[in-house]
């Protein structure tokens, strides 16, 4: 892994969570409508940027481990769902130029992508679907500065960059659109040949960032448009199954603009699935024009640089201050933000881990061969997210009344701040952040008539379970800890459900159907997918299509061909998938041992058990399959 010294983006950056506010004791309201649906959520993630896998793999013992369960785990971790990878980095995969743009380059791969691959491997195993590669720029002999670094564009063969002196005006070098192109498709296949499923794909980051210290490059929306269409078409061509994601400006303002250029012109914006941006210098206070039909837009960096201290406090307010940036309450604010002011479908913190003093979710020890780690409280904001707002979930309709918070500078208003959503399998879940400062306040939420009746789950994080009154040491107590279930803290009547919120608190509301009486049917339908080390993933979708609640849904055994399987690393077996309604299912990740033979035909066998209304009941099944291998 390269050294590096992480000094990007240094700006002043708005106080999204300074709420310090506090209000007298009162019942507080608020309704939501789960059948009104806003938009689709595809994920919450980090990005697995400049060495950040490296750091967390290069640590000793079980550690690399422990920390890559703590952000993967669905069940007692974060349970992060999109990992956003860099290209060029940490490795330039063309080192050495070719004689011209449209010669065929000797690519090289070290398997390795400064720990990139380790990470994505990982979450893989884990169940992670989507994998944002991100490129900071093209290779230097694409640009017009014959630079990686120091900002410059592609050669795109117009007089725009084509001018006198620069490298575009070297022979064979006046358009590289194609051949960057190429190259990134080829950054991909080789994601794809170490088992990672590289799914989304954007060709450049901070369009308006010009460094000398890392890979950059700087086009003008002008010049976007006219890259994208001689990029676009190769793309589409290759058969890749990627989203093309379009431009990762820096500041959600400025970005509104350069992104309406693309959507503006029609040929262009055809070759852009998902537009994106950043909230360094402005937040996702309003949501980017992204053309009609709306396509879906990424918050897809945003986390404090240097020289912002390390933060680990949920609320620093508890710490004996009102610094509160860039703790736990700060992230759980502007992710809400994001979320209701910016209808983003996606969420992506600046990365996981760092060896120093910054933002990172949890700081490894001092050296890189990190023998303890400290984790952060942000990751408990994540957690109350990404757990339990699964891909595919839609936001729905929910306000509240409180107090207002006269001193948030992002204007978020209510002191309790709420989202609400529905998954793919049926759940509903609210999260609420109270930035009242003292005193227990109770809301009381109008639910839609379809929801009347329905399970309360909480959940509660604040400063008493995160240990603000003294600095977080190693080992800490797990995230279902600080993460707690939370007896009492949420209980529904009819289409009331009153909610009790601690001080400084985040709270997850995640609701089920009652049980019903009734038969039960489980269906369980397989999807196969070849990992990078050998060994296979089978995703299994539980289905119940009876007309009872299956409950206390086990998944007992599974076997492919002679290799037994496993739900590890998120749990052992048998592992609880829960209750399943009727019409409902439940998503269960098995991995399956190396020594499997790729390509042959082999038998899927699953067991499970469950409790129905008229007793215990098994579920099985039996497939045909063939073992899947890599591209």
């Amino acid at each position: 892994m390269k050294s590096r010294t992480f000094v990007c983006q240094l700006v002043t950056l708005p106080v999204v969570a300074l709420m310090l506010a506090s209000a007298a004791q009162a019942q507080l309201s608020g309704t939501v409508n789960f059948t009104s649906k806003l938009q689709q959520i595809d994920g919450f993630g980090l990005n697995d940027t400049f060495g950040r896998g490296g750091v967390i793999d290069s640590a000793t013992g079980t550690i690399p481990a422990q920390v890559a369960d703590l952000l993967l785990n669905p069940v007692s971790g974060a349970g992060l769902s999109i990992f956003r990878m860099g290209i060029d980095t940490d490795l330039v995969i063309v080192p050495t130029a070719p004689a011209s743009c449209s010669a065929t380059p000797t690519y090289t791969w070290d398997n390795n992508d400064g720990g990139e691959i380790w990470l994505g491997q990982q979450a893989v195993k884990y169940g992670v679907k989507r994998f944002y590669a991100d490129s900071w720029g093209a290779p230097g002999y694409m640009k017009t500065n014959n630079n990686i670094d120091s900002g410059g564009t592609v050669c795109d063969g117009t007089s725009a960059t084509n001018t006198s002196g620069n490298h575009c005006t070297t022979a064979g070098f006046s358009d590289c659109r194609a051949a960057y192109a190429n190259y990134l498709i080829q950054f991909v296949k080789d994601y794809e040949l170490d088992g990672i499923p590289i799914t989304d794909l954007s060709w450049v980051n901070e369009p308006n960032t010009n460094t000398s210290s890392y890979a950059s490059m700087t086009p003008t929306a002008a010049e976007a448009v006219t890259f994208l269409d001689g990029y676009g078409p190769i793309l589409r061509a290759s058969g890749l199954n990627v989203n093309l994601i379009c431009c990762d400006y820096y500041n959600w303002t400025p970005a509104n603009t350069y992104n309406t250029t693309v959507v503006n012109n029609s040929t262009a914006n055809s070759y852009v699935d998902i537009y994106s941006a950043h909230e360094y210098g402005g937040v996702a206070s309003f949501v980017l024009n992204t053309g009609t039909p709306a396509k879906h837009n990424w918050m897809s960096e945003y986390g404090p640089q240097s020289p912002v201290a390390w933060n680990p406090y949920w609320d620093k307010v508890y710490a004996g201050t009102s610094n509160n940036y860039n703790d736990g309450m700060w992230l759980a604010n502007d992710i809400s933000n994001a979320l209701n002011k910016g209808k983003v479908d996606a969420y992506i913190y600046w990365y996981p881990a760092s060896t120093s003093t910054t933002g990172a979710m949890i700081q490894m020890g001092a050296t890189s061969a990190a023998t303890s780690f400290i984790i952060s409280a942000r990751l408990n904001s994540f957690a109350h997210f990404a757990r339990f707002v699964h891909p595919g979930a839609y936001q729905v309709t929910m306000t509240t009344t409180s107090p207002a918070c006269t001193t948030i500078a992002s204007g978020v208003g209510s002191c309790v701040v709420p989202t609400a959503f529905i998954n793919p399998d049926g759940t509903k879940v609210i999260n609420l952040v109270n930035n009242i400062t003292s005193g227990t306040e109770t809301l009381n939420i109008t639910l839609d008539a379809a929801t009347a009746n329905w399970v309360p789950t909480a959940y509660v994080t604040d400063g008493a379970l995160t240990g603000d009154s003294a600095y977080p040491t190693y080992p800490q107590a797990p995230l279902t800890a600080t993460v707690a279930q939370t007896s009492g803290a949420a209980t529904v009547s009819g289409t009331t459900l009153t909610a009790i919120l601690p001080a400084r608190s985040m709270t997850t509301i995640v609701l089920t159907p009652p049980a019903v009486a009734g038969t039960v049917q489980l269906i369980v339908s397989p999807a196969h997918f070849a990992e990078g080390d050998g060994t296979v993933l089978s995703t299994l979708t539980v289905s119940n299509v009876g007309t009872g609640t299956a409950q206390n849904v086990q998944l007992t055994s599974a076997s492919l061909g002679t290799s037994e399987g496993t739900t590890m690393p998120t749990g052992p077996l048998p592992f609880s998938i829960g209750n399943i309604a009727p019409g409902s299912s439940r998503v269960v990740n098995v991995n399956y041992a190396a020594g499997l033979t790729a390509g042959a035909a082999v038998i899927e066998k699953i067991a499970g058990t469950y409790t129905g209304s008229s007793g215990n009941g098994n579920f099985g099944a039996s497939f045909r399959t063939v073992v899947p291998t890599l591209p």
